[in-house]
């Protein structure tokens, strides 16, 4: 901690809570009597425990990042053009390749030299301990591994094999791909021919129209899940709009960062609330009334098409 500039008055009362706590355990109602050093270790959901996580797990991400021979992924030059919009095709890479403008196109054409831009690259993001490595070829997996085998030496963290997902960007299959992560205990992969979206810190990742129309229902599936289950509950009509602006479309909100909704699936869950707050309640409320500000008459119920 002191490499990474904390104080050393911070850095010795961390010390202090991560080393010297006493514990008394509680065993079918009984508590000890004498208290035990913890000697090391953090309670469950104490708040200390995600900022040393992040300390402790920096050095691996950094052994990526810097890493000069590592390639990642260059945004400039492997990103695909923008779709066309009109684009009736079911696979969403097929749309991104062959809808795309004329490379003289006015759209396309940079306000800035490329010279005077610094490249984009991604080669590793993370969040907590779900983390997403970007790999050009073979050589940044190897690379990869040799940072992970070092961590685990270090840190005496394990990763699970069984839990990593390898996802093809382009959406193509990629059978060599597929072959060379098997001989190395990793057997899911994603492409445009998988059944199923991937989801990643809660947002679907999809591959095809198909991937993303299932995403869509699963998600329509909670809400209505959720509706039912508030619908139960003896709430008010105020009380009804807080719960579905808050809670209820709550999934929704974070969803809507990075996912794509045709009109009529936003329509649709319009529905969904508009049917929550009109539950056992004539004469039913429009969705424009429910939407109006409290001091009009309305209840400032949040519409996903605006949203």
């Amino acid at each position: 901690m002191l490499q990474f500039g904390i104080p050393q008055s911070l850095t010795h009362c961390i010390n202090s809570l991560f080393f010297s706590t006493n514990i008394q355990i509680n065993i079918n109602g009984h508590i000890t009597t004498a208290p035990l050093p913890q000697e090391r270790g953090l309670r469950q959901d104490d708040p200390l425990s995600p900022l040393l996580f992040n300390i402790a797990f920096d050095p691996f991400l950094r052994s990526i990042q810097q890493n000069p021979t590592f390639e990642g992924f260059h945004v400039q030059q492997e990103a695909p053009p923008h779709p066309s919009p009109t684009a009736g095709v079911d696979d969403l890479t097929e749309s991104l390749t062959n809808s795309s403008s004329p490379p003289d196109s006015p759209r396309n054409t940079p306000s800035v030299s490329p010279t005077h831009c610094n490249p984009i690259k991604y080669k590793i993001l993370a969040y907590a301990d779900d983390t997403l490595v970007y790999l050009k070829n073979f050589s940044d997996f190897l690379l990869l591994q040799d940072s992970i085998n070092t961590y685990m030496k270090a840190s005496n963290a394990l990763l699970n094999y069984r839990k990593t997902i390898a996802i093809s960007l382009s959406g193509h299959p990629q059978p060599d791909w597929r072959e060379f992560l098997a001989t190395h205990q990793i057997h899911q992969m994603h492409d445009r021919t998988s059944p199923d979206p991937v989801t990643y810190l809660g947002y679907p990742i999809c591959s095809s129209l198909s991937q993303r129309n299932l995403a869509f229902q699963q998600l329509y599936n909670n809400i209505q899940q959720c509706i039912h289950i508030h619908s139960q509950r003896n709430l008010s009509i105020r009380g009804k709009a807080t719960a579905l602006n808050t809670l209820i479309f709550s999934k929704l909100w974070h969803v809507m960062r990075n996912f794509i909704f045709t009109k009529a699936q936003l329509l649709s869950l319009r529905s969904l609330g508009s049917s929550f707050i009109n539950f056992r309640i004539f004469p039913k409320l429009s969705f424009r009334t429910l939407q109006q500000l409290r001091h009009h008459g309305g209840l400032q119920v949040l519409d996903p098409i605006v949203q």
